[in-house]
């Protein structure tokens, strides 16, 4: 009861698509997804008309299926390092990237057209703002680091819910062999 593999042309087609016809196609197609779906959300949108259309079938019907066909397999390990930790490891990366010019980088990228995925960069705008001196570096830095540990916060809330994955406490301390044994001592038990 999989969902079908992308596509890669019919996706680029429905991404060239209004949000608000994608929303009206989508409505159309599969009722039940469209109430249920984040409308503000372009990528579940076009997977969701690109599942109907691909499958013939509804995106709701197709996710029922699945969540009624018994627990998923196992998927993998998630590291469960501490938040303090991980917000400092955060703001750490952000000052390595800013030292290592990341400004100067984005001057190449200027009049290219980016997909939207790259678009989506975390921090790109933040940086353009900078680089246009719309926000000084220390601001800059300051946007970046709350929009990263946002987005950490948003992945690590989803992989709690997401029962394919099995969360593992990590000290700060811990070696990454230790922390691989422990995991692999796990599922020999």
């Amino acid at each position: 009861h999989g969902l079908p593999a992308p596509s890669p042309e019919l996706r680029a087609e429905l991404e060239q698509s209004p949000l608000a016809a994608l929303l009206a196609e989508l409505l159309q197609l599969d009722p039940v997804e469209y109430d249920r779906i984040d409308k503000q959300n372009p990528r579940r949108v076009v997977r969701a008309v690109e599942i109907c259309r691909l499958t013939g079938q509804t995106a709701s019907s197709l996710r029922r299926q699945r969540e009624s066909s018994g627990p998923r397999p196992h998927a993998g390990v998630v590291l469960d390092l501490p938040s303090d930790y991980l917000k400092a490891r955060v703001k750490e990366r952000t000052d390595r990237m800013v030292c290592m010019e990341l400004v100067d980088e984005l001057a190449g990228l200027d009049g290219k057209v980016l997909s939207r995925t790259a678009g989506q960069t975390l921090g790109l705008e933040i940086a353009r703002d900078w680089r246009a001196g719309r926000l000084g570096r220390a601001e800059a830095v300051a946007a970046m680091v709350a929009r990263t540990w946002q987005y950490a916060r948003r992945q690590r809330t989803w992989f709690r819910g997401a029962a394919e994955f099995s969360p593992h406490p990590v000290g700060v301390d811990e070696s990454p062999a230790a922390v691989a044994e422990a995991i692999l001592a796990r599922f020999r038990a």
